[in-house]
């Protein structure tokens, strides 16, 4: 049967799986940075409510970026995710201490962004 499976080819399947594949990141670094987040909630007695927005608000922020870096930086990929990661890092940290009802010090704003990304990277 040339066509595949049911006549159809995979080959065609192909571009429509790589366009959501960055849809398909995005929903994977929730679901696991909304895991820390949460754990992160209950163990600090923080707000949950206030922590997973600003979450969720933070990475449809710095997911494009990271997309945007990769695809500037291609040549050198390894390099740019680690850098790039880098500075993600760095700016959750940031947001989430600034945001004031997420009541968060410094050390537990770098922390939870540490946990976070270390999550969602690996």
């Amino acid at each position: 049967m040339a066509g595949g499976v049911l006549g159809i080819s995979s080959a065609g399947l192909e571009t429509p799986i790589k366009a959501f594949a960055p849809l398909f990141a995005l929903l994977i670094t929730l679901g696991c940075e909304s895991l820390v987040l949460s754990v992160f909630a209950r163990w600090q007695n923080k707000p949950l409510k206030s922590l997973l927005l600003s979450g969720l608000f933070i990475n449809l922020a710095t997911q494009p970026f990271l997309w945007f870096w990769l695809a500037v930086f291609y040549r050198a990929y390894g390099m740019a995710l680690l850098c790039g990661e880098g500075l993600i890092f760095l700016g959750e940290a940031i947001l989430l201490k600034l945001i004031p009802v997420n009541y968060l010090s410094w050390r537990e704003a770098f922390l939870l962004s540490l946990m976070m990304n270390a999550l969602s990277f690996g």
